[in-house]
């Protein structure tokens, strides 16, 4: 049904999707109306179709599909339009005296000629100037929305649009509407497709094939690789496009002379590039050997003498190859240390670092992330940072930069660098060009975990690469054998079932097939089991991880039930609704995006107040406040900074009562849950399992089917990334003659 009527207050409105609560004049009766709509204000009247519905907690009301809106016509509808806050310095009284003025035409004159308003009692050259620039945005943003729906861009995206391109969104959109699916987060090529073909682009236009092959082939780096080879690229694009290969023959031809893109012959085919990551390969091959072939200063026989000494002095016994790894690293410009959980990787590390400073060498720890640099700092007693931090980035005229580099060196003698599997390409291109020479670099990361988020292979395409010098530790500590999560971490990875620790042990399996089932029994675990028999802290303590976000044990799902159950809603208590999710005050919450000019505040013992910059995909931390008035949260990050997003940022954040394995990586948790079922192949993985249970401290429980356990153990496959570095490492040394 229609209904037509007029905004009489607005309750919620929703900046970035549109979902709006208001209350609806229509005749002699008001009532509230729910849905979608670009922007509303209080007095514009509204032409809605769809259906009355009852909401349990808000009763009736008429829950629109569609929405046109349209000035207000009649005296008392203009007043509340221009009196609700819409132009600042237009109050109640104001807005008054303006339809009194002008009457039937105030609304012509404040779109036309908002001049006029200096007639207006108590309106002067500084108000005015306010409201002219005022008024201009918002009719601009009218025009600008109404053009965009014109061309059939839909609420959702044309606020999206609006926010990334601003005033000009329309030009650009016109002229070239495949642009969004290379600009805009979350607007792929099927709905720049769609936008184009509703515009008339023809599905031969070539600047629609350029446009598909540009985004597989983006799309193939947001899958961590560095390139694609030719057939392959054609291959996909043929089938996004769906035309035929040898029609994108004369496109593939165009991109040879594009600089964003470089074509070139390794391995017997042809591998295409963007231009960035192909530097970026390049310049760490080069580097890594330049680094690794500097000449380090012999102290062997020193060196032999003060392992013996660290022995007797903390009554260690380092294993053969634990010697050899501590011994090896200060022989070489570059040393991978490499291992699995109980190897020893933690009391080489300590070594190594002892034996620098009782060498004079000055020592900087990083990680990829803040909770693995936390990890490392307590597990050394030496500061550590992230190598964002290390590298002092900054975010300028809308790149992210460091400054640190080639100009402004770190001045460390050794720079030792943990958790280097999840090091993408980027981040290394970046790090090895801060890293002077003369300084030795120590990279060291289990290289059995999943592979970076970002584009790459890095850590293992070092290690199998022969010409930069490192060490696998395989020994097993006795008191690691002790524990379960290890021992089973260590079979996982051999392709051996993992061992029930029984009713003493630190390693539980419980078997269940039903997916309702185990995502109840997930939620009576994590709220009530675990934490009176343990004595953990169900938000703190227990995080549950899972490979996939749907599915009734999904991370979506199990977010609804674990939050339903550990912070349920509670009228008292702040909360607001962004994306579809309820957040409340207290809810455990995980960054999404690398976001380096988010601004955080922390209360430090000794410094005091301490600002910065910077959030990073995988921070977790909890909601400490909402402001509903202002629209904006305030999250309290685990290690006890202050961020402030606004409800427009929702997109950066999310729920992590649970999340997936892969966005764990480099964090530890005292307990893991973990469901086990049955998923597409690529996830049914060995090292998806084997970094999902490294991820625990003290407990691990795995629920779900043990045939689908077992599948995981003996699926070893590891999905391929297109990288060379290792090939480029290999170019480098027979180039310049390295050895």
């Amino acid at each position: 049904m229609v209904i037509n009527g007029i905004v009489e207050r607005i309750t919620f409105h929703n900046s970035i999707n549109g979902f709006t609560v208001m209350v609806v004049k229509a005749e002699e009766d008001s009532f509230v109306a729910v849905g979608n709509i670009t922007s509303i204000e209080v007095g514009e009247e509204v032409t809605m179709e769809g259906e009355w519905g009852f909401h349990n907690s808000y009763g009736e009301q008429f829950q629109f599909t569609h929405a046109e809106k349209t000035m207000p016509t009649s005296p008392e509808g203009v007043e509340a339009y221009l009196s609700s806050g819409l132009i600042p310095g237009i109050g109640k009284v104001m807005a008054k005296r303006i339809v009194e003025t002008f009457g039937e035409e105030t609304l012509e004159v404040l779109e036309k000629s908002p001049e006029k308003l200096l007639k207006v009692e108590g309106i002067g050259t500084k108000t005015f100037a306010k409201m002219s620039e005022a008024l201009a945005r918002h009719y601009g943003i009218r025009r600008i929305y109404l053009e965009l729906s014109e061309l059939g861009v839909s609420t959702n995206m044309a606020m999206k649009l609006f926010r990334f391109y601003g005033e000009e969104v329309v030009n650009i959109i016109t002229a070239n509407p495949y642009r969004m699916a290379e600009d805009v987060p979350g607007i792929g090529f099927k709905t720049a497709d769609d936008l184009a073909r509703k515009m008339g682009i023809e599905e031969n236009n070539p600047i629609r094939y350029k446009a598909g092959l540009y985004y597989v082939l983006w799309d193939a780096i947001g899958q961590g690789h560095c390139y694609l080879p030719k057939e392959l690229w054609l291959t996909k694009g043929a089938s996004l496009l769906n035309v035929g290969i040898e029609e994108l023959e004369a496109v593939f031809t165009d991109f040879q002379m594009d600089s964003r893109i470089v074509i070139r012959p390794y391995n017997d085919e042809i591998c295409c590039f963007p231009s960035i990551y192909f530097q970026a390969e390049n310049r760490v091959a080069q580097r890594l050997m330049e680094l690794s072939n500097q000449k380090v200063e012999e102290t062997w026989d020193s060196l032999r003498e003060s392992i013996d000494e660290l022995e007797r002095e903390d009554g260690l016994d380092f294993a053969e190859e634990q010697r050899e790894s501590i011994e090896e690293s200060f022989k070489h410009g570059v040393f991978v240390i490499t291992g699995g959980p109980g190897t020893g990787k933690t009391t080489a590390l300590n070594a190594i670092i002892k034996i620098a400073h009782q060498l004079g060498m000055s020592c900087v720890l990083a990680a990829p992330t803040g909770r693995a640099a936390k990890r490392m700092s307590e597990a050394t007693g030496q500061p550590a940072s992230t190598i964002h931090r290390l590298l002092e980035y900054s975010y300028s005229a809308e790149q992210m930069m460091f400054m640190r580099d080639e100009n402004n060196p770190l001045t460390a003698d050794l720079l030792i660098i943990d958790e280097a599997s999840m090091i993408d390409i980027i981040l290394m291109d970046n790090l090895l060009r801060a890293i002077p020479d003369g300084s030795r670099l120590i990279l060291v990361g289990d290289v059995d975990q999943l592979p970076s988020v970002g584009a790459g292979h890095v850590l293992a395409d070092i290690i199998n690469s022969p010409y930069i010098p490192g060490i696998r530790l395989k020994h097993i500590f006795r008191q690691a054998q002790e524990s379960l999560i290890i021992t089973n971490a260590h079979r996982i990875n051999k392709g051996e079932m993992p061992l029930d620790g029984g009713s003493t042990g630190d390693f539980f399996f419980m078997n269940c097939s039903n997916q309702v089932e185990m995502a109840k029994t997930i939620v009576e675990l994590v709220s009530k089991r675990l934490p009176n028999y343990y004595g953990v802290d169900s938000i703190k303590d227990i995080q549950v991880l899972t490979p996939m976000h749907k599915r009734e044990v999904g991370v979506t799902r199990l977010n609804e039930l674990l939050q339903a159950s550990l912070n349920p809603k509670d009228d008292n208590r702040a909360f607001c609704h962004l994306q579809g999710v309820d957040y409340r005050v207290g809810d455990k919450v995980m960054a999404l995006k690398n976001n380096y000019q988010r601004k955080w505040e922390m209360v430090d013992e000794e410094l005091g107040l301490i600002e910065g910059e910077g959030v990073f995909n995988g921070d977790m931390g909890y909601v400490h406040s909402i402001d509903a008035e202002n629209e904006t949260l305030i999250m309290l990050m685990d290690d006890g900074r202050n961020v402030e997003y606004e409800y427009a940022d929702a997109d950066e954040f999310t729920l992590a009562y649970a999340t997936t394995i892969h966005k764990s990586q480099g964090s530890e948790f005292p307990v893991i849950v973990m469901p086990i079922y049955y998923g597409p192949p690529m996830l049914m993985t060995r090292n998806l399992l084997y970094t999902g249970i490294t991820r625990a401290k003290s407990l691990v429980v795995l629920i779900g089917s043990s045939s689908a356990l077992e599948l995981m153990v003996n699926n070893e496959h590891v999905e391929p990334r297109y990288t060379l570095l290792t090939e480029k490492l290999e170019q480098w040394r027979e180039v310049h003659g390295m050895v």
